[in-house]
């Protein structure tokens, strides 16, 4: 009877420390669960910053490629910021794909117009050069990029909330 009583203590007290180490792996598992999708917020909102501030520069950009002074300063400004922001979309936010594409396609495009229509005018910016040289062609071109602004504005604030959650 002693005996039985000992292995009845002996089991108890086995199944208290198994189904206790149990719990605890139970909880530990959840808690790295939480703090994987937390560090993962993290990262999203970070990045959805980092994005959102190359689109505030690509919209600058486009002061600074207007006021070139000439051909050779303007092939320096490539729209960089646009294409960080399309690699940042592809990697994180599939959502704003589209958006940083048309903006960066918006870019190339208005650029490439810069270019076709510049005039080698000494003192006058290369935006007037083209302007003047091809009014159609630089109205088209700066509102297809402007179209595109706000429509990559539209998104951002559409999937802010979605992005930036941490």
């Amino acid at each position: 009877m002693v005996m039985d009583s000992e292995i009845a203590i002996s089991i108890i007290a086995g199944a208290s420390a198994i189904g206790g180490a149990f719990i605890s792996s139970i909880f530990s598992y959840f808690k790295e669960l939480s703090n994987k999708s937390h560090h993962r917020k993290v990262l999203l909102r970070e990045k959805f910053e980092e994005m959102s501030y190359m689109i505030i520069s690509a919209q600058e950009w486009i002061g600074n490629v207007i006021n070139a002074k000439d051909i050779s300063e303007l092939n320096t400004m490539p729209p960089v910021d646009s294409r960080r922001a399309v690699v940042l979309a592809h990697i994180y936010f599939p959502k704003m794909r589209e958006p940083t594409q048309n903006l960066l396609n918006a870019a190339v495009e208005f650029q490439h117009m810069l270019i076709d229509n510049h005039e080698f005018v000494h003192g006058k910016s290369v935006g007037v050069q083209a302007a003047h040289k091809n009014a159609a062609a630089y109205k088209s071109a700066a509102e297809s990029y402007f179209n595109a602004i706000a429509m990559i504005d539209k998104a951002t604030i559409k999937y802010a909330s979605r992005y930036s959650k941490a």
